[in-house]
């Protein structure tokens, strides 16, 4: 059997194609599942998180007290390399379900980053509540964060019943030069 032999232009798409499956291009936006989350520790924790049944991969959120501002913590792993690209935005998908509109929902979003373990710098913070039922996303963007170490998205909570719920989904972040 006689072989072919590869072009100019065939070594040169070639050429192309091992550079794209040798990882040269850069991230845009990497997704991340909810269901990781964890709560803030504190003595007397008023919320609980677990993974939802319907849909099975979003987190459900609940209060076993109302009233206060709880955290709920999803770590968020970044791309790593001595090029990692700077955080510009974030996006969080989620739903309230309550009888009572405004008084269950996000208070607070923001972004933390954690080398050492003695510290995790506040480094994005967001304080517009967010009341809509949904489903629903929101964006926070132009942002330039370099972020060191482990990422970790804090979303505040309130809740105004018991018998509210707060439904996490898709947690997008954005990156850039």
């Amino acid at each position: 059997m006689k072989q072919k032999k590869i072009q100019p232009i065939g070594r040169l798409a070639l050429l192309f194609f091992l550079a794209l499956s040798a990882g040269c291009t850069s991230i845009r936006t990497m997704t991340y599942s909810p269901i990781t989350a964890t709560v803030s520790p504190t003595l007397h924790p008023t919320i609980k998180v677990e993974q939802a049944i319907s849909p099975p991969h979003a987190l459900l959120v609940t209060a076993t007290k109302p009233g206060r501002i709880e955290f709920v913590n999803i770590d968020l792993p970044l791309p790593q390399g001595t090029a990692a690209p700077k955080v510009t935005g974030v996006e969080v998908c989620y739903q309230i379900e309550t009888s009572n509109p405004g008084s269950t929902y996000i208070r607070q979003t923001r972004l933390t980053a954690m080398t050492t373990p003695n510290q995790a710098p506040i480094i994005m913070e967001d304080p517009t509540d967010r009341t809509a039922l949904g489903p629903t996303c929101y964006l926070i963007n132009n942002l330039s964060l370099s972020p060191h170490g482990s990422v970790v998205l804090g979303l505040g909570v309130v809740f105004g019943s018991t018998d509210d719920k707060i439904l996490i989904g898709g947690i997008t972040l954005m990156f850039g030069q």
